[in-house]
């Protein structure tokens, strides 16, 4: 009886995979955000940013919903007398807190990629500003927070 032998060969394949993206949503947003210095006597209700501050979204068939969250700010563990806060309009103010603050919306669903540009439209008056509590002094320091930026694809019914 004769044994066959089968010798089997090895082929590299490479697989190529293409793929359409049918959607994009992306978030731009600035590592860090600083204030203009706070001369502890001050009557200013809202302290200004001392830089520029970018703030994007880009979408591709993507409604959307932002929302920022923050637990303040503090100083070797000592809260800073005040708040951050998302000022709209000179009508429209929004306290940060540790719960999500929706403060933009997009429910279009754009078949080209858009770019919307949040912060192009703040002035020095409006977007993310420090809100120092006129009632109470908070001690000299450089103070330190976190911003929590939440970004959904917000399907509409």
């Amino acid at each position: 009886m004769k044994k066959r032998m089968r010798t089997r060969k090895s082929l590299n394949v490479k697989k190529r995979v293409v793929g359409f993206f049918d959607k994009i949503l992306k978030l731009n947003v600035s590592k860090d955000l600083d204030f203009q210095d706070i001369n502890y006597q001050t009557t200013k209700k809202y302290i200004t940013r001392k830089s520029d501050f970018d703030l994007t979204v880009t979408s591709l068939r993507s409604p959307w919903k932002l929302y920022v969250s923050t637990n303040g700010l503090s100083l070797n563990g000592k809260a800073f007398h005040g708040n951050l806060v998302y000022k709209k309009s000179q009508a429209s103010t929004q306290p940060l807190t540790s719960s999500d603050e929706l403060i933009a919306q997009d429910l279009n669903s754009y078949q080209d990629k858009t770019v919307s540009d949040l912060s192009a439209t703040w002035t020095k008056d409006t977007g993310l500003l420090l809100e120092p509590d006129q009632n109470q002094i908070s001690p000299a320091g450089k103070y330190q927070g976190t911003l929590n930026w939440t970004l959904v694809n917000s399907i509409t019914n």
